[in-house]
């Protein structure tokens, strides 16, 4: 596929927690995720499908979507609804080779243990609502679930998980969590930035005194905070700065002052499964290119040859000089790759190398890209 151009430098009117977390870790990956239409290089992996089911079910058990349910039949329907799901995100599911090529959901690494964990986290929320159900306490009481919040000025919007809202002025925020949310014995920094930009919105859109935040993680022990809405607020209009930082710098780069790859901050941790390394020159320039077995290779071909099934590419690194000999289907091959042809192949399978070449082949994931 041809290299994309770079879309066009739009002002950026909001944003979200999510969305903020983005634009910290690299303002460039931050501003393109706001740009659907521009070609990208996703991995779906079955983790990654599983997280977003287990999330669902997680969030659809705090609101109640399982209360009608007998306590006897709760295991078979979570089990079924759990099948059910992954496999409708598989069919789904844009490039989502790594989890077709194991087949069934049940095959996917993790499904079980994954699930076994989403069931008890599930049961733990069914019982507990059962047991409030005909609390006198609930009255008053209004239950929010991923209901829109808006910063008084709309530049930042957000959807909590779950809400409990009080009229005396106590609001409790639910966030729940797939994947681990502590670093040591405290909260990740991330997770408690979104923490205090979902308070930051609570604040804003009621009249609200105390603020309790909940992570519940689907395994482990659940985080709690009184939030100090003083640092939620600094922190909150803080988002506002940040916006109005990039957006100098969007036009900055529509007027041609600034290359769209100074927006780049690059790391290993936020470029290795990055959707838009593909375009990013910065990344090919300053990152290790290998990730475990796989390579991401940007070089200029020097030869291609192909046989009755297979082709090989011979390129030249352009940041190390180092020779790679790529191997593809013949179905594989892009007619527009030749000599002296700039090219950027992502998830190459590194096989073996000698004192002169690597060796690597294409892979259900592989993507090789390519510039005039």
């Amino acid at each position: 596929m041809k290299i994309p151009e770079w879309p066009h430098p739009s002002r950026l009117e909001k944003t979200s927690p999510a969305g903020f977390e983005s634009l910290l870790s690299c303002p460039l990956k931050g501003f393109l995720d706001t740009v659907p239409s521009l070609p990208a290089h996703r991995v779906t992996h079955p983790k990654a499908l599983i997280g977003i089911v287990c999330h669902d079910m997680l969030r659809r058990a705090s609101v109640g979507a399982y209360d009608h349910i007998d306590p006897s039949e709760i295991k078979q329907v979570l089990r079924e609804q759990f099948h059910q799901k992954c496999q409708h995100l598989l069919l789904s599911s844009v490039n989502a080779s790594q989890s077709q090529r194991y087949g069934s959901p049940e095959n996917w690494p993790g499904y079980n243990i994954r699930y076994y964990r989403l069931q008890a986290s599930a049961l733990q929320t069914f019982e507990r609502r059962s047991t409030n159900t005909n609390r006198s306490d609930m009255s008053n009481v209004d239950i929010l679930a991923e209901r829109e919040l808006k910063s008084s000025n709309g530049r930042l919007v957000g959807r909590p998980d779950r809400m409990i809202y009080r009229e005396h002025g106590d609001a409790i925020i639910e966030d729940y969590k797939t994947g681990e949310i502590y670093d040591g014995n405290e909260l990740r920094a991330h997770i408690r930035r979104q923490m205090l930009l979902y308070t930051f919105l609570c604040v804003e859109s009621f009249d609200v005194h105390n603020v309790t935040f909940r992570v519940i993680p689907m395994n482990g022990v659940v985080y709690e905070e009184n939030v100090d809405l003083a640092e939620a607020v600094r922190f909150g209009d803080s988002v506002f700065d940040t916006l109005d930082s990039i957006n100098t710098s969007l036009l900055e780069i529509s007027r041609g002052e600034k290359l769209f790859n100074e927006l780049a901050q690059p790391s290993a941790e936020s470029c290795a499964f990055c959707p838009y390394r593909n375009r990013c020159d910065t990344y090919w320039s300053s990152m290790t290119t290998s990730n475990g077995s796989f390579l991401d290779v940007e070089g200029r071909i020097d030869s291609v040859s192909s046989s009755s099934h297979y082709t090989e590419i011979r390129l030249t690194s352009t940041s190390s000089g180092q020779s790679f000999v790529i191997s593809a289907p013949i179905t594989f091959y892009d007619s527009h790759l030749e000599p002296s042809q700039r090219i950027r192949c992502i998830q190459l399978r590194k096989v073996g190398e000698s004192s002169t070449d690597i060796f690597t082949e294409v892979y259900e994931d592989t993507t090789i890209w390519w510039s005039l």
